[in-house]
């Protein structure tokens, strides 16, 4: 617990708790890291991630339709029916049997054994196939007479073929594959489907990230406000111990801090509140008592895709998930369309059998008739089907018809868009580059006032208070900067977004889904590229290595500080820099020393600048990026 305590010992002034986190844990947060746990644990990727592989199970289900299936089939029957006279006479029976006169039913029976088996299916082309052989075993009446039959039983065998060709309606390739075609497009549209949702997740992360950042950013101001009356309030009771203040002086400031505590829980609920969206982003699960509380340390970015607006409209043409669905759903509908207009067709097929067939008294010698050619089996034919009214053709194909309409009108509209979200996202760039312009002109001159201040105190024109006011309107002012700033990187975002170059911009790569397994995110290929607008130009920041290890003379600083800041900097920008311990820092637990640094050729440059910083405590060379470290360590003043 972080615990204010102010007054005077005969009225000590109330304590005020500054705790962060009052339940879980604070933990601070790269960009880099929310960007890789937004892509590992958020459901909604996990959920998109499905539909490809469920496309591509369709498709698959397409394509066996032209799985040829080996068919077999085995039939026992046994029949007694009665004849007709005419049938009786016809099959082979008489009137008489033994000399007697039947009087009875004339039963014609019947024991029969049939088998089939052969391999069945369809080709691209729209023809049906059936290929194989059929054995049957009949035994009835006739086979039982020794005056007509000649085997007893009879063993027929057919192998041949036979097979049905659309000559109209599903004739060719094209409508026969076509179900297969709006899978496949199917797929195509869920992939460009799961990328827009992976763009969708990292701009919502990136843009709660940075309103994290933003009220952590105002929590800090209001921190330094509750520090900056603490002050006061000490030198008044001072004052007030000599004489030189009344109690209604200290009165006023007692209240102050009490407001000043006030704004300090407002933001740092707002904090907490934009930290639940980020957990609801990036995290899968959640503990009530104990879960993160998020603490934003990247700064925003300079970076914005370059181009005109034709330039990144063109290039949205080519990569924008939206769009690009769009164009595929057109595509789709096309094939539907072709494939509606073909049943609109009458059906004509031709029909043909082909093969030869055997009789004996058993299998083998059956068969082998049949493979000698004994008997042959030749067929052709024509079938014609058309529906009087073809009613159903008819609306099919004006449903696809205007389907197709949709769709391109889709096309337009997203191209129409693109155009405009693009000219909304390049104004706002400009406009928020502006704000940061002006928020920084403001902190210029208040870091002037600032030094006028000083230099007032020093000759004891003012009071020390008024110079702690003036530290706070630069904190303020800088506020507005970090907002700002947080605004071009969030409509930078959105640009990006529109274009369709968020995921190539942090160097994600998707794996398409297979018929295994769902689309794939590689969270290891994350890489924020994008460098902090306090940095003019782009530095290698990731291979550095800065050593400052306990910085308690001047001696260590004057050689590791300052090669720190032309890092930092840019070595070809910095024209001097130096530094030194900072005045009562010598034996500190963590000494604080002062640099300045003079920049050469840098429109917003303050020179000289100082720079007021606690070293790392360690006594191994700190492995980190410059961006990092100087957004840990350095608070810049003047």
């Amino acid at each position: 617990m972080c615990v204010f305590q102010l007054g005077v010992a005969e009225e000590p002034l109330p304590s005020y708790d500054v705790r962060i986190a009052e339940r879980g844990y604070e933990k601070e947060l790269r960009l880099r890291e929310a960007i890789e746990l937004a892509l590992a644990s958020n459901l909604d990727v996990q959920i998109e991630a499905i539909s490809p592989l469920i496309e591509s199970q369709k498709t698959l289900q397409a394509e066996a339709e032209f799985e040829p299936a080996f068919e077999a089939q085995a039939k026992y029957e046994t029949i007694d029916t009665p004849q007709s006279s005419q049938e009786f006479v016809s099959s082979g029976g008489t009137r008489f049997q033994q000399g007697q006169l039947l009087g009875r039913n004339r039963i014609f029976a019947e024991d029969n054994f049939e088998s089939k088996a052969g391999i069945v299916g369809k080709l691209p082309w729209g023809t049906t196939y059936d290929i194989g052989f059929r054995a049957n075993r009949f035994t009835n009446n006739l086979t039982r007479d020794p005056t007509v039959a000649l085997f007893t039983p009879e063993y027929r065998t057919f192998t041949g073929l036979n097979f049905t060709q659309p000559l109209l309606r599903n004739f060719g390739r094209e409508p026969n594959m076509s179900r297969i075609q709006v899978s496949k497009k199917d797929k195509l549209i869920a992939d460009q489907k799961f990328r827009e949702s992976l763009s969708a997740i990292i701009r919502e992360t990136v843009s709660a990230y940075f309103d994290s950042f933003l009220a952590y950013e105002e929590l800090k101001v209001r921190r330094f406000e509750m520090e900056m009356i603490r002050s006061l309030a000490e030198e008044k009771r001072d004052q007030l111990e000599r004489g030189t203040a009344t109690e209604r002086d200290l009165a006023v400031l007692r209240s102050g801090l009490a407001e000043a505590y006030e704004r300090f829980l407002l933001a740092r609920q707002t904090l907490l509140t934009k930290n639940g969206d980020l957990l609801l982003l990036i995290h899968s699960d959640f503990d009530f008592n104990r879960h993160p509380v998020f603490l934003p340390v990247d700064l925003p970015s300079s970076a914005i895709p370059s181009g005109s607006p034709e330039a990144l409209t063109s290039r949205a043409m080519k990569a924008r998930p939206a769009y690009l669905m769009a164009i595929e759903e057109v595509e789709k509908m096309g094939i539907i369309l072709k494939f509606q207009e073909n049943q609109l067709l009458p059906r004509l097929d031709f029909e043909a059998t082909i093969g030869y067939s055997g009789l004996a008294g058993n299998f083998g010698d059956a068969f082998k008739q049949t493979a000698d050619g004994t008997g042959h089996e030749y067929g052709m034919g024509l079938t014609f089907n058309m529906p009087l009214g073809n009613q159903l053709a008819k609306s099919q194909l004006e449903e696809a018809y205007q389907s197709k309409r949709q769709a391109v009108l889709r096309v337009k509209q997203e191209e129409m868009q693109t155009q405009l979200l693009i000219n909304r996202h390049l104004n706002a760039v400009t406009t928020h580059q502006k704000r940061l312009r002006a928020a920084r002109a403001t902190t210029r001159m208040q870091l002037q006032n600032l030094q006028i201040a000083r230099e007032n105190l020093e000759r004891g024109t003012i009071t020390p208070a008024a110079v702690v006011q003036v530290e706070h309107d630069i904190r303020e002012a800088r506020l507005r900067e970090s907002s700002a700033a947080a605004d071009i990187q969030k409509a930078a975002i959105d640009l990006r977004d529109t274009c369709g170059i968020l995921l190539g911009h942090y160097q994600i790569e998707v794996g398409d889904a297979t018929e295994q397994q769902p689309a794939v995110v590689n969270p290891d290929e994350v890489a924020v590229l994008a460098e902090p607008l306090q940095l003019a130009e782009p530095t290698p920041v990731a291979e550095e290595t800065v050593m400052i290890a306990d910085a308690t003379d001047e001696e260590t600083a004057s050689e590791g500080f300052p090669s720190f800041l032309r890092t930092v900097f840019g070595k070809s920008r910095v024209e001097t820099a130096s530094a030194q311990l900072a005045e009562g820092s010598e034996g500190a637990e963590e000494p604080i020393f002062a640099a300045e640094v003079s920049l050469k050729n840098s429109a917003d440059r303050d020179e000289p600048a100082t720079i007021v910083a606690q070293p790392v405590l360690t006594e191994q060379p700190v492995r980190k990026p410059l961006l990092n470290l100087l957004q840990d360590r350095l608070k810049t003043k003047q």
